[in-house]
Parts: structure tokens; sequence; C-alpha cells
């Protein structure tokens, strides 16, 4: 929600929310007291038809392994999106196992993940939303290294161009939806 600050957008419109306490008190000590913090669950948002804008949700969907879960998730942000709204998605795909499979914290954590080549996300949000963007790939810190080393901005151009070329597991996508006003 800080990023959206960086946009010019006022820190009284920015809004987050999990079921976790803990989160939610974390974000509160880390951004400006006029961002609007509640701890409540995203099937069931306390917040008034066609509110916002933009919807953010970074590793929201992982988590829910039934996909009736995930459609009601769906009818729920468009309920609270106006109609010319975006919800954008960063959550974990195909390469995500290949990546961590190894880490088995990570691995306990039983993440759901997306086939983006097979339009496994797009098709659960379908009802409710258009697919406007997806594929482009989000890396994790872990694999900006070189000999086991942070990058550095030098390297970084040899990153985008072996993305592009599809020569990196990447575990994130980022997927762009549009509001389906026709149903």
């Amino acid at each position: 929600m800080r990023f959206f600050t960086e946009l010019r957008v006022k820190p009284e419109n920015c809004y987050g929310l999990d079921i976790s306490e803990i989160a939610i008190n974390l974000c509160k000590s880390l951004s400006p007291n006029t961002m609007n913090f509640q701890v409540c669950s995203v099937l069931n948002m306390p917040f008034e038809n066609n509110m916002f804008d933009i919807i953010l949700c970074s590793g929201l969907f992982d988590c829910f392994n039934d996909d009736n879960d995930i459609r009601k998730i769906s009818k729920e942000f468009k309920r609270v999106i106006k109609d010319d709204g975006v919800v954008l998605v960063i959550d974990i795909n195909e390469n995500f196992n290949q990546v961590y499979g190894k880490n088995e914290v990570v691995m306990q954590k039983n993440l759901r993940s997306f086939d983006s080549k097979k339009g496994e996300l797009d098709h659960l949000l379908s009802e409710e939303f258009n697919l406007l963007y997806q594929k482009m790939y989000i890396f994790g810190p872990a694999i900006y290294t070189v000999n086991d080393s942070p990058a550095q901005l030098p390297h970084l151009p040899l990153f985008d161009f072996k993305m592009d070329r599809e020569e990196f597991a990447c575990p994130y996508n980022l997927w762009a939806f549009l509001k389906n006003n026709t149903k």
C-alpha cells in the first residue's frame, strides 16, 4: 500500500485487510497512521459496494485449496470494486515447487500454485473478471543472486534477458483482471 502512496494515492484511501491480527498490527506499525487496516476475512469484507478502484492481493489465493472459496473471493471482489476497477494478483505459479521444493519450511505450508500457462487462476476468476494481463514474472530475492551473492545493478539486464527467454524458473506471476460487467 505504501507503493500506491508513492504514486500519489492519499494514505487515507488505502485499505488493508488480513485475517491475522499479528499481520495487521505489523502493517499499522510500518505505515502512515491514516491508512486503514482491519482484521477480517476476504470471504466477507466489511466494505460498501463499488468502493475501490484497485484491489491488490499478494499471496492470497495460494492459501485457498478449495476452488469454491476462490470463486467466493472473486464474487466479493466484484462486489466491492468499481465497474472500471482493476484487480492485481501476485501469486505463485507453476514453477513454485521447482524453486522451493527442497525448502521444508516453505513446503509445510501446503501452498497452492497456479499454472499460468494453463490459465488456472484466470479460469477460477472468469465469471466475475476478464483477464487483462498475465505472465509478468515476479522474482523473489533468492533468485537475484550471482555466485551466491546479491546481484548488483549491472546484472539486472542479464536477469531481464533470461526472464524474457524463460531461462529462470520464476515462482511468482502478476495477473491483472478487469471487472466483467456483462454478468
